[in-house]
């Protein structure tokens, strides 16, 4: 919008043509849990955070969110920030790679049916330290992983006799094995992508890769492995490791400790009123609103670093979808209601 003295201006504005809110109402929209229509008679979900959480972030990045609306024509909301401009000569771009031997000691399971894709694939891994073995289809993967543990699965997506998925589903749901999977695909639309990971999948990397990158996700996900010689649980993680990992939050924070302590604020407030609507909808069997719950609360999950609870709330929202009820669905969404609330009591114990 405009530049002075270093700084620039930026706006943001959204519109829309929604069923619009009353001038009374704009008073105190930016009051945590508030919905102009009340619990008695409202027709759309939702807990009423959404407009105090944005005002609280634009608030930290120094600017004031308004409002301005009118019943049966609409909303408009907007901002404006005064960020200062970058001096150029002083960025560094981050040309780091991944040294030779970095994942030694790590066993690699990489399922193919590409003869040429196993040998790139395998000339990287050697690289690295890494363990190999390898499988060219699904099935044959399975049986592997009947007798013999990995570190990380790398799984090729479209094979003959069993693909990739359909291998994912049964490693996960019947052999009870929660070693992380990247999937290898040509193919990243979002649709497909979302399938991955709601049969389990952890990550994809798309073919041809790029080496670091697969090296990248690779180091994500090797971290994700539990120590050898034990079993991953189904009811609550264990002790002995964190619940959360803040690694992301502290990285888009910069070091602004204001930003990561409001976030933190506003995670364990989604927490709170989003276990009462799970118990609710648990109580009352509506699994639409589970389902569109646990969907709403899965990027903050994510964001969080609550990896015990990634592909559980997956495997919820695919369960969700059925429109029945199940045993595994309410044990899950209780496992999950319990390790938030375990989260949040950690977090109030090292932040407040």
């Amino acid at each position: 919008m405009g530049e002075v003295n270093n700084k620039q201006v930026i706006g943001f504005e959204v519109r829309d043509t929604g069923i619009g809110m009353s001038a009374e109402f704009i008073e105190k929209i930016f009051d945590k849990f508030s919905q102009e229509q009340d619990h008695a008679n409202r027709k759309f979900e939702g807990t009423g955070l959404g407009m105090a959480i944005s005002n609280d972030l634009v608030s930290l990045m120094g600017g004031h969110l308004k409002v301005e609306s009118a019943k049966g024509f609409g909303t408009r909301c907007w901002f404006e920030l005064e960020l200062t401009q970058s001096d150029q000569s002083k960025l560094t771009l981050d040309n780091s790679s991944v040294a030779q031997n970095a994942f030694i000691g790590n066993k690699v399971l990489i399922v193919e049916d590409n003869e040429m894709n196993r040998f790139i694939a395998l000339q990287s891994l050697n690289y690295v330290g890494c363990e190999v073995v390898e499988a060219e289809n699904g099935k044959v993967a399975v049986e592997i992983l009947k007798n013999t543990k990995f570190d990380l699965i790398l799984m090729d997506i479209q094979m003959p006799e069993m693909d990739g998925v359909e291998a994912t589903r049964i490693i996960r749901n019947q052999l009870n094995i929660q070693t992380p999977i990247i999937a290898l695909t040509a193919n990243a639309f979002k649709h497909e992508i979302d399938l991955y990971l709601a049969e389990g999948m952890n990550d994809f990397i798309t073919k041809p890769y790029d080496e670091q990158e697969f090296f990248r996700k690779i180091n994500l996900c090797i971290k994700l492995t539990i120590p050898k010689g034990e079993n991953y649980s189904t009811k609550m993680p264990r002790n002995k490791e964190p619940l959360y990992d803040l690694t992301y939050i502290k990285e888009v924070s910069r070091g602004n400790n204001d930003f990561l302590l409001k976030m933190v604020n506003i995670f364990c407030e989604l927490v709170q009123s989003n276990t009462i609507i799970l118990n609710n909808a648990l109580k009352e069997q509506k699994i639409e609103l589970l389902g569109a719950t646990i969907h709403k609360m899965k990027p903050s999950i994510d964001q969080m670093g609550i990896i015990s609870l990634k592909e559980k709330v997956r495997t919820i929202e695919k369960l969700a979808s059925t429109k029945m009820f199940s045993k595994e669905l309410v044990d899950l969404t209780e496992l999950v209601i319990s390790t938030l609330q375990k989260v949040v009591e950690e977090i109030n114990k090292e932040y407040k």
